[in-house]
This record gives structure tokens, sequence and C-alpha cells, in this order.
């Protein structure tokens, strides 16, 4: 049976899973000092034939030969990289492999549909779909970058967890802060799905990213959470070019 290595490497390390018959397992998370020697190692414990590998950090040259070493096909998403969908952005060599790899993912789990994707984690990213193409979307500062800015850059405002008290409008500083963080990236969400379904008709909201759940709680409108959809974009673009590797 072809078993595929998922490989998505971030600014600290990295995130990986194994894909066999469509069915994506959940991911293990390396630092980066490890990455090499743990994912290979597993790599060669699982028989893997394939991989592919995402990466926000350097080119993963030494993860790439050491897994072609062992006999495993290996690719790289780049601006390069043959995709299953149109892409609409201006300037392609400057989009991100992460954001690709979300797209891909949402694409593949729901064909058809007009689709408004946002990735919650250090930046909120807003990506908007139509089957088969994407068309643009927008990058904000994520939940703890807001929380933070605000206290790094006045004189007197303390830095407030994200989790606590949320009214519809704050009470303290700290519960003010914090709905003026959160409140914000709701009312973006909201405001993002409404021009969408204006511009292109019914469209389904997607959450991913770590703080897709918290976010979640504070929507007016139905949003699904899904936190596989890099891993899961990953494998659609694998599967996509696997007679080209």
């Amino acid at each position: 049976m072809s078993c595929s290595l998922l490989v998505d490497i971030g600014n600290s390390g990295a995130k990986y899973s194994f894909a066999e018959s469509g069915n994506i397992e959940p991911p293990k998370r390396v630092a980066g000092g490890e990455m090499l020697t743990v994912i290979c190692d597993d790599a060669k414990r699982r028989r893997a034939d394939k991989a592919i590998i995402s990466s926000v950090a350097d080119n993963p040259a030494e993860l790439m030969h050491a897994l072609k070493s062992h006999g495993i096909k290996t690719m790289l998403l780049d601006k390069e990289t043959p995709l299953p969908f149109t892409v609409a952005y201006k300037t392609p060599k400057t989009f991100g492999a992460d954001r690709i790899a979300v797209i891909a993912g949402a694409m593949a789990q729901w064909p058809g549909e007009n689709l408004l994707v946002v990735d919650a984690g250090s930046c909120v990213t807003y990506e908007a779909c139509t089957p088969d193409t994407y068309h643009g979307g927008n990058i904000a500062p994520g939940l703890r970058m807001r929380l933070r800015a605000m206290h790094e850059h006045t004189a007197r405002l303390p830095e407030v967890e994200p989790d606590g008290d949320m009214p519809l409008f704050g009470n303290s500083t700290a519960t003010a802060i914090r709905c003026g963080a959160l409140r914000g990236i709701q009312y973006e969400i909201e405001g993002c799905a409404r021009a969408m379904e204006q511009h292109f008709g019914k469209t389904r909201v997607i959450l991913t990213g770590g703080d897709a759940p918290l976010i979640n709680k504070t929507l007016n409108i139905e949003a699904i959470v899904d936190r596989s959809l890099v891993l899961r974009g990953l494998n659609h673009i694998l599967q996509y070019n696997e007679d080209k590797i």
C-alpha cells in the first residue's frame, strides 16, 4: 500500500503526518533541531514512498536530500509547483506555501463550493475561493499579535490573555482589550463573508489555525473549524503531481 509523507515546516519546528488510501493521520510535532532525524526515521519505519514538503523557513534541502537518499520521491511546494486550481494572484512569487496548502486543502474537502478560508495563526489570512479558482485574500494581524502590540506600543495597557470574559463591550481594561482584539477579528470574518456572498453567491466559511476554535465561539455566522487543512492540501497537491516526481 502506498504511503505518503506530508511535512509542514514552520519557523521553530515542523508538523508531519502520513497519508494512506486518502486517510491522513493526526499530525506529529518535532522541534527544528530534531526534525531531520525524527522525520527520516519515521518515514523509513512507515515505508513511505513519496513525500511533499512545505516550508515558511529556509529551503529544506537537507531534509529533501535525506528522504531521496532513502528512495522516497520528494517534492517541495513552491511558486513553481503545478496546482490543481487557478491562481488569480498578481504576485504569485510572493504567495506563501502555507497559504497555497490551506487553499488546496479546503478545495479538496469542499469541491464545487465558494469558500472563505480563514487561517487564524500569527497573522489572520482571508482567502477567497470559487470552484477551481483562488481570487485573492487579505492578511491582518493575528489575535496574539494584536494583544501584544497594544501592550508594547502604549505606556499603560497591560498584556491580556486571549482566554477570558468576553462581554459585548468591555467592562474593564482587560476585557476592553480582549474584546477589541477578538471582536475585531470576528467582525472582519463576518464582513468578509458578507462581501463574498454579495460578489460570488452562497459561501462556506472555513476556519483553521491555532486560534480557530476560540474565534469560532464569537461568530454570529456558521463556520466549520478544520485544523488539518494544510496537511489535506499537501496531500491533494502531492496526488496532483504524483506522475511528475
